[in-house]
């Protein structure tokens, strides 16, 4: 049997979360299949992925196409120093 496996959230927060997934998924010959999703916040400042983008949808909802693009490189810019 071959098996699928996802890690994401506080399991990929840090090296050494990578680390205990990696011996997870090399205990087993038959996960073969790995599918890793958004990793979590490694403090209570980060911004999670999904976050940004709900974030930058609100953001093009809200301005006129133009404002918007504008608006979205600034926030990206922003998010990015942090």
């Amino acid at each position: 049997m071959i098996k699928v496996v996802k890690f994401g959230g506080s399991s990929l927060a840090s090296a050494e979360q990578f680390k205990k997934v990696g011996r997870i998924i090399r205990k087993e010959e038959s996960r073969r299949y790995v599918i890793p999703s958004a990793p979590g916040k490694r403090t209570p400042d980060d911004t999670k992925v999904t976050d940004m983008l709900y974030s930058c949808y609100n953001l093009a909802a809200m301005n006129t196409k133009r404002n918007s693009k504008n608006s979205l490189r600034l926030y990206a810019n922003d998010t990015m120093r942090s």
